[in-house]
């Protein structure tokens, strides 16, 4: 205790009956005289038979608290400690001087502080000559332990070799008696008594707080263990009193303590305190009641921060790229250009991938417009894809929309094809046409059937068969015989033409498609523009959308590749049933006219039997190859026929279909 406590300190004790008649109060001599004759009257009248402990040789006479004996001990001494000191320091600032020792005479502490000092200093010396600047703390304490001299201030000074500490028995005390005369109100404090660690006590002449030299008697101490878990002994009222919320008490003890950090106590008795949830801190530790005594003093962690065990003093920031919401336990979020790998121990925010976005949050990355993303569960395979993006062969990749939808909580929610397909798309990389839509080669998107359109093509397939034959059949009987050479001449003379051109451009067209890779401009355009002379039957008449196809079988691509090859068969075989009838009805007398007539109508069907040939082989055979090409998504392990997504080509289907063709 020092001057500045004792006024506070001295209250309270009056207030809880520590001072009055039957009482004794010892202070140290951290105290100083003044600072008590300086306390409000009613105090010193309290304090009145107190003591007050000091060590032999800090007092002069039977005034206060003086330092004359110690400089008197450090002039008389200075020789001595030159001796000591001196010729172990070799450097000259860290020589004793009677004006240093002087330093310390204006500094109000304890006699023993100097002595401390001296020990301290004579023992470093000690450890410097022997060991040099870099001895060790343990050559220090072995050093310290050896010094010994007789201080004037204190009593002999030596060291407990087994602990130490200074040894207590060669200290020596005075007992000074603090004295108010309520006549004049003032107060003394001569020297009344000594104590030495081998006779004790010696207060012949003390004057107790009753007036008398008799020492009160001695009281029992409190029995504190009456007060159980929660209360606290009211040295006051001398009950058991109930800690207030904020407080608590593990019972036995005369006072109740502040919640420390992390904790608190809504309620009065509380034997523990409460630990703040997870995601919540409380700073304050054991200083302020009232920070102490609501759930609510716990601050929710900032966005940014958490912490995951409860009763914690504070939040902890989130690791780099990583980030949280208010009051969370962990940082499952990610910071803009990040997302969150679920599959990684422990989750870890990644970068985002090329051809995608990522929000930050809980967001996935969302692909760009032409490439999709396997995100959502399209294989059943959780959100360990959720980092792939592939890019699309076709224009039926929108990019992701509805951000809402592309987050780790509500990707399940949402049908992955609509967040990112195309009108009638779907699948992997949205390459499939859903029922009653089909691909469009000049869109390269699929478009809505058409039911008008189906009954149109319908009609009009018989009506071009009959138009063909009629008009072979009136220009075998209209068309004079020169003229029908002459056309037969320009016809010989192009057909060659087309025949070299038309499969030229055919292939040409399809080398995108052959070696999977798009082309610069301008030779992606060229190519483009060469696809219109790749003639898909099977589509240009519609039959994806014919209902009636739909009960033979699933109307996928190796359908389409099947009824493709059949077509030009079936086309063939009109394409003969015409020569049949036209044969039939070039019949009459045996003559050279008919003769020629028959073998012009074999001739001109034996040449369209070839241009049909021509213009369906390049049809038929890039349909069939289209069939039995695979693509496999990277790291997936998924393949799948580009030509129709739907298509596993792992599949025991796909094997059979590969087997027929």
């Amino acid at each position: 205790m020092f001057d500045d406590d004792i006024e506070y300190f001295i209250a309270k004790a009056n207030e809880i009956g520590l001072l009055g008649p039957g009482k004794m109060m010892v202070f140290s001599d951290g105290v100083s005289t003044g600072a008590l004759s300086a306390l409000p009257t009613d105090l010193q009248n309290a304090l009145s038979g107190a003591g007050r402990v000091l060590p032999v040789g800090c007092v002069n006479g039977e005034t206060g608290v003086l330092f004359d004996h110690f400089r008197s001990f450090a002039s008389k001494s200075q020789s001595w400690l030159d001796l000591r000191l001196n010729s172990r320091m070799p450097y000259e600032d860290w020589k004793l001087t009677p004006e240093l020792m002087e330093d310390y005479y204006d500094v109000d502490v304890s006699c023993y502080v100097y002595d401390a000092v001296m020990a301290q200093g004579i023992a470093a010396c000690d450890s410097y000559a022997q060991y040099g600047a870099d001895y060790t703390r343990a050559q220090y304490l072995e050093k310290l332990q050896a010094v010994e001299f007789d201080s004037g201030a204190s009593g002999r000074v030596e060291f407990d070799s087994a602990t130490g500490n200074r040894r207590k028995d060669t200290g020596y005390y005075v007992l000074q008696n603090f004295l108010f005369d309520v006549s004049d109100e003032s107060s003394s404090a001569p020297i009344k008594g000594t104590w030495n660690p081998s006779g004790g006590w010696d207060t012949s002449g003390f004057v107790f707080s009753d007036g008398t030299g008799s020492p009160p008697a001695s009281v029992e101490p409190v029995d504190y263990s009456v007060c159980g878990p929660g209360f606290f002994y009211d040295l006051v009222l001398k009950t058991c009193g109930a800690c207030s919320p904020g407080t608590w008490s593990a019972g036995g003890t005369d006072q109740c303590i502040v919640c420390g950090a992390g904790t608190f106590s809504e309620v009065s008795a509380a034997a523990t305190c409460t630990r703040c949830a997870a995601g919540f801190s409380l700073s304050d530790n054991s200083g302020v009641l009232t920070l102490h005594d609501s759930a609510e003093d716990c601050t929710s962690c900032e966005a940014g921060k958490y912490v995951n065990t409860s009763g914690a003093p504070a939040c902890h920031k989130c690791p780099k790229n990583h980030d949280s919401r208010l009051g969370q336990t962990s940082c499952s979020l990610c910071t803009f250009g990040y997302y969150l790998d679920e599959s990684a121990d422990p989750p870890a925010c990644i970068a985002c991938p090329a051809y995608a976005s990522c929000a930050g949050g809980d967001s996935a990355p969302v692909p760009d417009e032409g490439y999709w993303s396997p995100y959502g569960d399209v294989f059943d395979s959780g959100t360990d894809d959720v980092g792939r993006v592939f890019e699309c062969d076709t224009e039926t990749c929108t990019g992701g929309v509805n951000a809402w939808c592309w987050t780790l909580v509500n990707y399940s929610k949402c049908d992955s094809d609509t967040i990112q397909c195309a009108a009638g798309s779907h699948g992997i990389l949205c390459g499939t046409c859903i029922q009653d839509w089909v691909f469009s080669s000049f869109e390269q998107k699929c478009v809505e059937c058409s039911s008008a359109g189906q009954v149109t093509l319908l009609l009009a397939i018989p009506a071009v068969i009959v138009v063909v034959l009629l008009a072979t059949c009136a220009a075998q009987r209209l068309v004079p015989q020169d003229q029908a050479i002459l056309h037969q001449g320009f016809y010989l003379q192009h057909i060659d033409k087309f025949k070299v051109l038309y499969p030229g451009l055919s292939i040409l067209s399809s080398i995108g498609t052959v070696v999977e890779m798009k082309f610069p401009e301008p030779v992606a355009t060229m190519l483009w523009l060469y696809s219109f002379v790749n003639i898909d039957i099977w589509s240009a008449i519609g039959l994806e959308c014919w209902d009636s196809l739909r009960d033979l079988g699933p109307m996928n691509y190796h359908f389409k590749a099947i009824g493709t090859s059949l077509i030009p068969m079936a086309l063939a075989t009109l394409i003969w049933i015409s020569w049949a009838i036209l044969s039939a009805l070039a019949s009459g007398p045996t003559s050279e006219a008919t003769k020629k007539r028959r073998v012009a109508i074999t001739s001109q069907h034996s040449n369209a039997t070839l241009l049909l040939s021509y213009i369906a082989y390049p049809m038929v055979s890039m349909t069939q190859f289209k069939s039995l090409r695979c693509s496999e998504l990277d790291g997936l392990g998924v393949r799948y026929l580009r030509a129709d997504t739907s298509i596993n080509c792992n599949s025991p289907e796909f094997d059979v279909f590969v087997g027929r063709i």
